[in-house]
């Protein structure tokens, strides 16, 4: 396991096979006492030398029954999407490392050392599943989730009992039912949640803490270090159908983690959802999608059956150009050849050419009479995408203002040279104090002094913009 503490470098990426929190969620007392040595010939009444106070009792919460919005960084396969995911185990990812461990699924402490298993697991149901054995999200108060008084009937509610918090809620909820939270549970048969419910060895391998470089990560204040647990599903979807995985809690059903489970396989397992979403398990796999692309293989061109009698045309179909419509600056309309990287020829490596705009890489083939906007095209799109990674944007930036500070400083420079070098210090040590030594005014003041003067300002600006445009 690798040390939580440890820190992360760029690009790196770190597992624990759990993080689990320094106490779980659950009732403790802290008790302490005191012993002090006095020697017998000094304690000659006998007075007691151990004190010790009454217990303080403290309580840990946990999220039990329902997340926020917020625990949820992300899911795979996404939320209502479609593609090939049969081969593909769901997965959850949360915001805070230490969520699946903050409760135990039993209810009892762990003891030094131990981990215990996640207290939340991953259940996926296709279509077919869901509609054979009738199961849906149900909303229910939070009484309804703890057993009743009088058990029976086939519905099995998980073993816990009422912590203070929820004591409190149901009391509340007592006095005004029809304004109180309200919880999402669903009823699985025992038959069907034998099959898809991972038993209690499985779970230590169905969730991990991971940390992660959120350098180029959209991170909340909150995860900015990069912790996140991550949750998977013990099952694959089923290919050609729609999968709902539910994120359940599994305090209360330890008896339901391991084979043979007890109880008549009609019965109903009360599951309370923390979490759920759906997708479709459909499409072509990575295999199949690249063989396909041998169906109709033909070079990158537009084949033509009739005649060309215009060689240039011929020439320009044969390195995969095509003609689209363009409409130039000034408006005036015509046709231009255009081609895509991809080319079924080899075409000669054009010189290196600065162009400070998509017009500069037009070029005119003269034979034909034609421009062609292929360079002028990929130049601009190139500039669109790098302008779109904010990195890149920032970075230059920061260098075209660099680049301004420094040309207009150097200006600024030579015109003090030329006019007063006898009178000002030209160094850029010790730029505390405004008159050196030797009585001579620093740079910075006097190009404080020369910005100031509107007269030197104005020249600054029509040398600035005679050689910057």
């Amino acid at each position: 396991m690798v040390n939580e503490h440890d820190q992360i470098q760029s690009g790196q990426i770190k597992f624990l096979s759990a993080a689990p929190p320094p106490l779980v969620a659950g009732e403790y007392a802290i008790r302490a006492t005191q012993q002090v040595n006095i020697p017998a010939e000094k304690n000659k009444d006998g007075k007691a030398t151990g004190f010790s106070n009454d217990a303080t009792e403290f309580w840990v919460g946990a999220p039990r029954f329902a997340l926020n919005t917020e625990d949820i960084y992300s899911v795979y396969p996404a939320a209502g999407s479609i593609g090939s995911y049969y081969y593909s185990l769901p997965h959850i990812v949360l915001n805070r490392k230490t969520l699946p461990w903050e409760r135990t699924i039993d209810g009892s402490v762990p003891g030094p050392d131990e981990v215990k298993p996640p207290w939340m697991a991953l259940l996926l149901l296709d279509e077919e599943e869901i509609a054979e054995h009738d199961i849906s999200l149900k909303t229910v108060l939070l009484k309804e989730i703890f057993p009743p008084a009088q058990s029976g009937g086939t519905l099995i509610y998980p073993r816990i009992a009422p912590e203070p918090p929820d004591i409190e809620e149901m009391e509340s909820a007592a006095k005004d039912e029809n304004n109180a939270l309200r919880y999402t549970v669903i009823d699985v048969p025992l038959s069907l949640l034998r099959d898809i419910i991972p038993y209690n060895e499985e779970l230590p391998y169905l969730a991990h803490a991971r940390q992660v470089d959120t350098g180029n990560k959209a991170a909340e204040a909150t995860n900015a270090k990069g912790w996140f647990s991550s949750l998977i599903c013990n099952r694959l979807p089923a290919k050609g159908k729609t999968s709902s995985v539910f994120l359940v809690s599994l305090e209360g059903q330890g008896a339901y983690l391991q084979p043979n489970s007890p109880g008549a396989p009609d019965s109903l397992v009360r599951m309370v959802v923390l979490y759920r979403w759906s997708f479709e398990a459909k499409g072509l796999d990575f295999e199949k999608l690249v063989n396909n692309l041998n169906d109709g293989a033909a070079p990158y061109r537009i084949v033509v059956d009739a005649p060309i009698s215009n060689q240039a045309v011929k020439d320009a179909l044969h390195y995969g150009y095509t003609a689209l419509n363009q409409q130039f600056r000034e408006g005036s309309r015509s046709i231009s050849w255009y081609r895509g990287p991809l080319v079924p020829a080899n075409i000669a490596k054009p010189p290196n050419y600065m162009f400070s705009a998509a017009d500069g890489a037009l070029r005119f083939d003269a034979e034909s009479g034609m421009f062609d906007v292929s360079y002028g095209a990929a130049w601009q799109l190139g500039r669109l995408l790098a302008l779109e990674n904010p990195g890149f944007s920032e970075a230059i930036n920061n260098w075209k203002n660099g680049f301004v500070k420094d040309f207009r400083m150097d200006i600024a420079r030579q015109l003090l040279k030329k006019e007063f070098k006898d009178s000002i210090d030209f160094s850029v040590s010790d730029d505390t104090q405004t008159i050196t030594p030797e009585g001579k005014l620093r740079f910075s003041e006097a190009l404080y002094k020369m910005e100031a003067d509107e007269l030197m300002k104005n020249l600054l600006l029509e040398i600035w913009h005679q050689n910057i445009g």
